[in-house]
């Protein structure tokens, strides 16, 4: 694709310009962030194209910088059917975790974990070679090529049987828990937790409107479509929280698979269930890409359990996102 630059440094910016950030999750923060700290205050955020469309009609001169790499391709695609002519900058910044990046990752870390991966290597390297040196390669490959097929996201690394107990944490009632329901059958039971869910009881499934985390409520913005999270702001609704280890209360005999996908809260959701994973040592599905620091520490907890468990890794999209860790 033409007239896409990639954005590596926040000095790769042109100057006098203004800027239109699309995306409003983590990357766009934390780029806000950068931009503050290079005093730039001529910017503005959308995340649907009808706000783009208002930017075109008051600006004539801005450059669009897209920061959720896993929707890049389908933005850009957008973009081009209201704006052929603007340039378009996809964002691969991870210096907004420079100082975890200079004291935390280094060759030898990424060296050990890739080493212990029983499958995953080559993903693993791609991306921490993204991650550490902004290299572009896995997202052109993504947008030259339509067919791409990434796998079968957290289905993969997962053996699933007949009968089995799943904990589905960010379940957000969509295909994954019918195939969840499907697979395990009506001797199985998942529990769907979402703060988006309503409480109640279908066939093999316990739908729950909780979050999983260590505290007894929290604030969600459950407006967020598949992307809800913890307000640390004004807004959102107070949601009643569950931990891990709660599930040993249900009488139980054994939870055989966790699921985590929920914005960032993932390694606080496993400490809250480290007395349930010692003692059933259940197959874990984990989102790490929510966070660059999740994709070590997540691995490190977990490992640290000294539970013999077994690891594999993969991304489902572009760039970093959408990167699932496998312990079983």
């Amino acid at each position: 694709m033409d007239k896409i630059k990639y954005l590596k440094s926040i000095d790769d910016l042109p100057e006098g310009k203004k800027y239109v950030i699309w995306g409003r999750g983590l990357n766009s923060r934390s780029f806000e962030k950068q931009l503050y700290k290079k005093n730039i205050k001529e910017y503005k955020v959308v995340d649907n194209l009808d706000e783009y469309r208002e930017e075109l009609i008051f600006e004539n001169e801005f450059c669009l910088i897209i920061t959720p790499l896993y929707w890049c391709k389908k933005i850009i695609e957008e973009v081009r059917t209201v704006d052929e002519k603007r340039i378009i900058y996809i964002n691969l910044m991870t210096n907004m975790h420079e100082e975890y990046l200079k004291n935390n990752i280094g060759q030898e870390k990424v060296k050990l974990i890739g080493d212990n991966l029983e499958n995953g290597k080559k993903d693993w390297y791609e991306i921490m070679k993204l991650i550490i040196e902004c290299d572009e390669s896995r997202i052109q490959d993504f947008l030259l090529n339509d067919n791409q097929q990434y796998g079968d996201q957290y289905f993969d690394g997962l053996n699933i049987c007949e009968g089995m107990i799943i904990i589905d944490g960010g379940a957000k009632g969509g295909n994954d828990i019918c195939k969840f329901s499907e697979y395990i059958g009506e001797k199985g039971c998942l529990f769907a937790v979402d703060p988006r869910l309503n409480n109640e009881r279908h066939q093999n499934i316990i739908y729950m409107k909780k979050v999983i985390g260590k505290k007894k409520i929290y604030k969600v913005d459950i407006n967020k479509g598949d992307n809800s999270k913890i307000c640390k702001n004004n807004g959102g609704s107070w949601i009643k929280a569950i931990r891990l280890d709660d599930f040993m209360l249900f009488g139980l005999k054994h939870i055989d698979i966790i699921k985590l996908d929920i914005e960032g809260m993932e390694l606080e959701a496993l400490k809250t269930g480290k007395r349930l994973i010692l003692k059933d040592k259940p197959q874990l599905a984990i989102a790490v890409y929510h966070k660059i620091t999740h994709f070590f520490e997540i691995y490190e907890f977990l490992r640290g359990l000294n539970l013999g468990y077994r690891f594999s890794f993969k991304g489902y999209g572009p760039g970093y996102s959408e990167c699932i860790l496998y312990a079983y």
